[in-house]
This record gives C-alpha cells, structure tokens and sequence, in this order.
C-alpha cells in the first residue's frame, strides 16, 4: 500500500493516502477505479480529474509516475 502513498504524494494528492489505504486501493484495484468511485470518496472535481489522467498513463502500461504539468 506503501506504493500507492508515494505515488500519490508524487501527484500532490497525498492527504488521500490513508484513504485509499482504508478502502484498500492498491495498484491491481486503482486501475478500475472511475469517477464515480472517486465522488464516492469524497474527492473533489478537480482532484477527481488529476487522479483520473494520472489512472490512465498507468492502465496505458506508464511507470506509476506523477503526471507533469505544463511545459512553458
């Protein structure tokens, strides 16, 4: 569960940590998470859409990496 904490913490979204880990969210369950799973957590608009491009560069076969803003 550790892994997912630190890859939510990479995205800035690490006060979701536990959670994901009360729900038990791993890596095998985050890639099938939608976004009314994550309304149903409580995370907000913004915060729902973030995580939902960060899902899907991992359900893409991407390193569970943080997504990267935009470049200027």
């Amino acid at each position: 569960m550790s892994d997912v904490r630190q890859w939510l913490e990479a995205l800035e979204l690490g006060k979701y940590a536990g959670l994901f880990a009360e729900n038990d969210i791993d890596f095998d369950v985050l890639t099938e998470l939608a976004d009314d799973d994550l309304k149903e957590l409580g995370l907000s608009l913004g915060h729902r859409k973030k995580l939902l491009k960060a899902i899907n560069n991992l359900a893409g076969g991407g390193e569970p990496a943080p997504i990267s803003g935009p470049t200027t």
